[in-house]
């Protein structure tokens, strides 16, 4: 016994410690009949009186501890503090666990990375955080778990380590695509042809490809040409470009000139002298 507890009276407040995030003063003062250990969602009232922020907190239990305490609590006196006596009046909280620590082989302090870290009363709370952070539970949730007024708070109370890190990025999507298993190496992987010789070539693995209505493969316009007739000079005036079958003819809007005497009066919204000829045989 300490300080008026049992050793399973000490098992069950710090099962509640780290089941709840409460302070050692909020866990001296609950008694059975602040918890509702029987419904959907298992609950702890702590009264305003007790709660540094007099405020007046409903937390809810993970089911687990919830279960664990019904027993305990069963047969008490409703209005008792569970967890009374003076080890929370008197600020030996710490020298209690460090004792029921050295029995059960614990270290009460190791090296951190900011250095020695104690395993006090109070850390049982920065457990509760740590662990709600490591589970996924977000910041803002935490903050009402704690009951802080400023995240940053909440955010000192919930410690990563490197493997904490670790797991977290795994859970990133994957970045790298999926190789077949022809292929061992990323970097093997040949790039699509974009050349003008209409050869075949296997690509072993499956690449998306955009569907463009059975189009060949793209060759130079130098090899198609057409003219357009001078009627003045009766020979062709010069070569245009001409991309596939019934594609629209194109040159150059800079090369606008003056319309031939046969012309229609010139707009000068065509800009193109070729749409201009197209636009006067009414085309």
């Amino acid at each position: 016994t300490f300080r008026g507890l049992t050793g399973s009276d000490r098992y069950f407040l710090y099962l509640a410690a780290a089941g709840t995030g409460f302070r050692a003063n909020a866990l001296a003062n609950l008694t059975p009949a602040v918890f509702d250990l029987d419904a959907d969602t298992p609950t702890v009232t702590l009264a305003a009186r007790f709660n540094k922020s007099r405020k007046l907190k409903v937390q809810p239990l993970p089911v687990d501890v919830a279960i664990a305490l019904r027993d305990f609590i069963a047969g008490k006196p409703a209005n008792e503090p569970l967890w009374g006596g003076t080890w929370a009046k008197d600020q030996r909280g710490a020298e209690m666990l460090r004792a029921d620590l050295e029995a059960a082989g614990i270290a009460y302090f190791v090296e951190g990375p900011d250095g020695l870290e104690y395993a006090d009363f109070h850390s049982l709370r920065h457990s509760y955080l740590t662990l709600g952070g490591r589970a996924g539970i977000d910041l803002r949730t935490l903050q009402e778990l704690a009951g802080h007024s400023d995240p940053k708070l909440t955010a000192r109370y919930s410690h990563r380590r490197l493997h904490d890190l670790a797991g977290a990025v795994d859970k990133l999507p994957s970045l790298v695509p999926t190789i077949s298993p022809v292929v061992s190496n990323a970097s093997e992987i040949p790039l699509r042809m974009t050349g003008t010789d209409a050869v075949s070539v296997a690509v072993p693995v499956a690449v998306p490809v955009a569907v463009t209505g059975g189009i060949g493969l793209h060759r130079t316009a130098l090899k198609y040409t057409l003219g357009i007739f001078d009627e003045t000079s009766g020979g062709l005036a010069e070569s245009l470009e001409m991309k596939q079958t019934g594609a629209v003819l194109h040159r150059s809007a800079v090369d606008c000139t003056s319309a031939s005497e046969r012309a229609r009066t010139f707009d000068p919204l065509i800009k193109s002298q070729l749409l201009y000829q197209l636009s006067y045989r009414g085309l």
